[in-house]
């Protein structure tokens, strides 16, 4: 699963290790740098092989100090992190238009998303491309949690003319669905729309846009599959 493959690249091994204080006492201790007054300072410049030492001391200490690769993931929020185990990667994308009065021809488009945490685990970004019989589509998504509301925020921005940047109402998980409520005007009046992400597992998930219809029914209008990039030659046919 997305979120197994997650966690496994973040956990910590439960096996005996030492805290970054005690491993730092050490190297200290190793390069004759006891932070104990007297001990062992006679012997820091006894010869070049010890201010070799502690320029390695140094240099180990900067690079030790310097946050792992995963921390802004860690650090972020337990719903931030619900999302970045259900989505981030690299994902080859299928959209089918249905056929109704706003697309009477209906339409495909295939193309790549790449999903990815940002600014240092408080966002969620996605960077999507595809091109097809219904046009060329570039479209930028940010989501992000808004604590004292207690719902996610949504930001968008496309190639098309009427999105130059956003704000795309909020999203909130119904069970294992997130759902993105929004309005748009059609034809001069406000419309609800939904993007509905369900069917999430580690290798796919599935997006549906749709419009609600006297606030009860709501009707699919984009169908996209998501499918997880394994390798760089895992294109869209």
């Amino acid at each position: 699963m997305a979120i197994q493959q997650y966690d496994n690249h973040n956990k910590v091994s439960n096996g005996f290790h030492l805290s970054k204080v005690q491993t730092l006492l050490v190297v200290i201790a190793w390069a004759g740098l006891s932070p104990l007054p007297g001990i062992f300072m006679s012997t820091l410049y006894r010869d070049a092989a010890a201010a070799w030492r502690i320029t390695l001391t140094f240099l180990s200490v900067v690079i030790y100090l310097q946050p792992p690769a995963g921390a802004a993931e860690r650090a972020a929020s337990p719903a931030m992190n619900k999302l970045f185990q259900a989505f981030v990667g690299d994902w080859v994308v299928w959209e089918t238009f249905q056929r109704n009065e706003f697309f009477p021809k209906g339409g495909e488009r295939k193309g790549m998303a790449r999903i990815r945490v940002g600014t240092g685990g408080t966002s969620l970004i996605e960077d999507y491309h595809s091109d097809g019989s219904a046009g060329k589509l570039d479209f930028l998504l940010v989501i992000w949690w808004n604590a004292p509301v207690g719902t996610y925020q949504v930001f968008t921005c496309s190639s098309g003319s009427d999105n130059a940047g956003q704000l795309r109402g909020s999203a909130h998980w119904e069970r294992a669905t997130l759902v993105n409520e929004y309005v748009e005007k059609l034809n001069g009046k406000e419309q609800k729309f939904q993007d509905r992400f369900s069917d999430l597992t580690a290798a796919t998930f599935t997006l549906v846009a749709g419009i609600e219809r006297n606030g009860k029914t709501f009707l699919p209008l984009i169908t996209t599959t998501y499918r997880r990039k394994v390798n760089s030659t895992d294109l869209v046919h």
